[in-house]
């Protein structure tokens, strides 16, 4: 299987919400999620099955960037609290595990930090968790069973570089 990971883009303020979880991207953020998935398809080549996505606001816009731009095989974004910003790899690793994908499946995740990073971490046996700006996009290969250091890290797009 191969995961790849979108970290939402740039988010308006805390402050200026009264939740979290209803923060929106400001128009920088939406434009390097598009230039970063852009670059995923046309230079990396990347095809998706399916989109997963946190239900914070700020990841669903960055999942419905996602599927204008990737034109999934399945185009309804799968939304769950599994990919909210507090959960642990386990959390994700236990909501992918129950969607049944199969080792040819192409999949997008988009989540927030720490959770992100520390998955990301976690699939590649890293002991550090990995910090993952707004907007970045990172392949990783599942060369069997989800789990902890059963993945490799192919490529990473961070958008702090375009």
């Amino acid at each position: 299987m191969i995961l790849y990971f979108l970290r939402h883009g740039q988010a308006q303020p805390k402050a200026s919400f009264a939740g979290d979880e209803d923060r929106v991207l400001t128009s920088e953020g939406a434009a390097k999620v598009r230039k970063v998935l852009s670059i995923a398809k046309y230079t990396y080549g990347v095809e998706i099955d399916r989109i997963l996505s946190s239900p914070y606001k700020r990841a669903l816009e960055s999942a419905e960037i996602a599927k204008e731009v990737l034109k999934p095989n399945k185009p309804k974004i799968i939304l769950d609290e599994a990919l909210v910003p507090e959960k642990s790899p386990y959390e994700v690793y236990s909501f992918l595990s129950k969607q049944k994908f199969g080792p040819a499946d192409r999949v997008l995740v988009v989540s927030h930090q720490p959770s992100i990073g520390e998955t990301i971490s976690d699939l590649i046996g890293s002991n550090a968790s990995m910090g993952f700006a707004p907007g970045s996009m990172a392949r990783i290969d599942i060369g069997g069973e989800l789990q902890s250091k059963s993945g490799t890290l192919v490529w990473l797009i961070s958008s702090e570089v375009i």
